[in-house]
Formats: C-alpha cells, sequence, structure tokens
C-alpha cells in the first residue's frame, strides 16, 4: 500500500496479463476526484499505456506530506518512471536526492515546478498543454520512451 493513502484517497492499478514484464509506472495527481480535467487526463494516460505498462495511479487529495509520501512509495517498489502533478511546487531536497540516486525519471504535469526543483531533478519533462487528451497522450508516450 503507498504511504497517505487512505479510504478518501483514489488508488487504481492498472495491468495486463504479462504485468510481471512490463515497466511500474507510478502516477500522482494531486486531486483527481471531482476534476474533469485531471479525469480526461488520467483517461488518457490509461489508454497509452494499455497492455505496455503497469500503472499505478493515486490521489494526493491536495495535501503535500501525502504526496511526498507517495513518490517516496513509488521509488521504493522500483518504479523508474513517476508522474506528477504537484500539490506543492518544489520538492524536498531529501526526496530530490532520492529521485536522482535512483535515476528515477519524473514528469511533472499540471502544475509547473519551481526552477529550482525542476533543475534539480536529472531526468525531469514538465508537459503544458490546455488539451487534456493531448497531455495525457504525450505523458504516456514519454513514460514508454523511457522504457
Amino acid at each position: 500500500m503507498l504511504g497517505g493513502l487512505s479510504n478518501s484517497t483514489y488508488a487504481q492499478s492498472i495491468s495486463a496479463d504479462t504485468e510481471d514484464k512490463q515497466p511500474k509506472i507510478g502516477v500522482i495527481y494531486s486531486k483527481l476526484q471531482d476534476n474533469e480535467f485531471m479525469s480526461w487526463i488520467n483517461y488518457s494516460i490509461e489508454s497509452s499505456a494499455k497492455n505496455k505498462a503497469l500503472l499505478t495511479i493515486v490521489d494526493a487529495i491536495k495535501d503535500n506530506v501525502i504526496q511526498n509520501e507517495q513518490i517516496n512509495d513509488f521509488i521504493d517498489k522500483g518504479d523508474k518512471v513517476i508522474a506528477i502533478d504537484l500539490v506543492d511546487r518544489e520538492l524536498p531536497t531529501t526526496l530530490l536526492n532520492k529521485i536522482n540516486a535512483t535515476q528515477t525519471a519524473i514528469i511533472f504535469f499540471g502544475t509547473e515546478p519551481k526552477t529550482e526543483t525542476f533543475s534539480s531533478c536529472e531526468k525531469c519533462w514538465y508537459l503544458v498543454s490546455n488539451d487534456a487528451e493531448q497531455s495525457g497522450r504525450l505523458q504516456g508516450e514519454i513514460i514508454l520512451e523511457q522504457w
């Protein structure tokens, strides 16, 4: 179970029959429930990754502490790519150091990270788009290209 998850947190795993051979990818939303735009992005990510990757999707429910725990948990379970819609525009230095030490690729979407956070990640991208379907498709493609 990912840290910070509770009964009020949305969590979903999507996999195919060959999940043990598929890359593990974490997707963290700052607030997925009751957010139509992010729901469309989520749908597009799921569609892009179908039968290609094992996704674990979580909602930080607008709680920075929960989101940081979720990022840490994804790294601990071996996810090499994490897509993050940040609650707060910056990540703690200890978390950035762990991300870099494990060569975890980070894709920021939705909320733009602070320059210091973005420049501190060795393998990171930031996607900007007003088209939710396009954003989800692009995120899915970048995630898959990393594998």
